[in-house]
């Protein structure tokens, strides 16, 4: 990374971002929110974007993720995330996403084998000061429950730099950031939607994806609802 770009940057001005908080959040009423899973370790940096829910009565079963490599003077990595939804019955019903950066390409979807996703993590570089590069969110993990096959383990972005040790459940430090502790749905629910927060591009050093929240939805609440009609 170029330091004369980042000490250019720093002569022009500071930019600061405020985050949207949990408790300010507007949730549709027709979809039924459980609970929220947030990094514990989220980049402090940029606007919260939208909230994108599934429909009704689905949840995600896969995950994608939009990362621009490390060739670039101002690195973003990632730079948006899909969740794919569908229903207990096996039915598709597209996908969701919150804010979308400009760089990078999307790199395929992540399934579940046999279940929704149901706890995630974020691999988080820290603030790297005024004249150096900073990232925040360089990959993203998820987790399904296959019952009595276990679990799986659903990595965004696949780069032998980036893999953590899965079986590790402590924090995972290493050179491209920390692995956020785990954030799972309670049993019987699974994961129905996402909001990012997201850095503009700007003159100065931008991050893309600075930090994600995801929402957890019980299952069987429709069929439920339908039945008592």
């Amino acid at each position: 990374m170029e330091k004369g770009f980042f000490l250019f940057v720093v002569l022009i001005g500071l930019a600061v971002a405020k985050a949207q908080k949990d408790e300010d959040l507007t949730l549709p009423e027709e979809v039924k929110i459980s609970q929220y899973l947030n990094l514990d370790n989220g980049f402090d940096a940029g606007e919260w974007g939208p909230v994108s829910l599934c429909p009704n009565g689905t949840f995600a079963y896969a995950l994608e993720v939009k990362y621009e490599d490390d060739d670039d003077v101002d690195e973003t990595a990632v730079n948006a995330i899909k969740l794919y939804c569908g229903d207990e019955a096996g039915g598709d019903f597209g996908y969701v996403t919150s804010s979308e950066g400009q760089m990078g390409f999307w790199n395929g979807m992540r399934n579940c084998s046999d279940s929704f996703l149901m706890g995630m993590r974020g691999l988080v570089v820290e603030y790297q000061g005024l004249f150096e590069d900073d990232v925040a969110v360089d990959n993203v993990q998820m987790m399904c429950y296959n019952g009595t096959n276990g679990t799986d383990i659903l990595t965004g972005v696949y780069d032998d730099d980036l893999e953590p040790d899965i079986d590790d459940d402590d924090d995972n430090d290493d050179d491209d950031g920390t692995w956020s502790t785990w954030a799972l749905c309670d049993p019987g629910s699974a994961i129905c939607g996402i909001q990012t927060r997201y850095e503009s591009p700007s003159l100065m050093d931008d991050v893309a994806i600075a930090d994600f929240t995801m929402f957890c939805c019980p299952m069987g609440t429709k069929n439920e609802m339908e039945e008592e009609e």
